[in-house]
């Protein structure tokens, strides 16, 4: 087929998401994913529903590949979700909608350019700075990192306001 392009809603295993962060927050993530368990138990398409309506952010990078710059949870969640089999494959896979084509870049742009929009986390789940080369190529191999949910909850419980995003 045709690649896509800027505008476009691609579906694709949440495993060939490609991050743009090392770490997540497990214990979110694993919220997320009883809730798309609930979802698939109603058998009424509410979990393609929200599947659709929770499109992830994703941009075309070098040589075609598609990275993910948010709903890192969520795509954990959704690989790691019980899903019944009787479920059709979409409800499966996840919306992904192509904000940016940087496929003209090399790889070492690529990552600067991310840097520099920040579209990018270069951290471990320590804290500690990291380079592009160790983010993982797929979001079932991001590392736990317990400070990322305790700040989300934290941001649930109006202890913080989010600017900027």
């Amino acid at each position: 087929g045709t690649p896509p392009k800027v505008g476009d809603i691609c579906l694709a295993k949440p495993q060939d998401a490609h991050p743009t962060q090392a770490a997540y927050g497990e214990v979110d993530a694993g919220c997320v994913q009883l809730g798309l368990e609930a979802y698939a138990k109603m058998k009424d398409g509410s979990l393609r529903e929200y599947l659709q309506s929770k499109a992830v952010p994703t941009i075309m990078g070098p040589n075609g590949v598609l990275y993910i710059t948010d709903h890192h949870h969520l795509s954990v969640a959704l690989l790691h979700a019980f899903l019944p089999y009787s479920i059709p494959m979409i409800h499966r896979l996840l919306f992904m909608c192509i904000g940016n084509d940087f496929s003209s870049e090399t790889d070492t742009t690529f990552w600067k350019r991310l840097e520099d929009e920040s579209l990018v986390w270069l951290y471990d789940n320590r804290g500690k700075a990291i380079t592009s080369a160790a983010i993982p190529h797929s979001v079932k191999y991001l590392q736990d990192d317990p400070y990322r949910t305790l700040a989300l909850w934290a941001r649930q419980a109006y202890a913080y306001i989010k600017c900027g995003g």
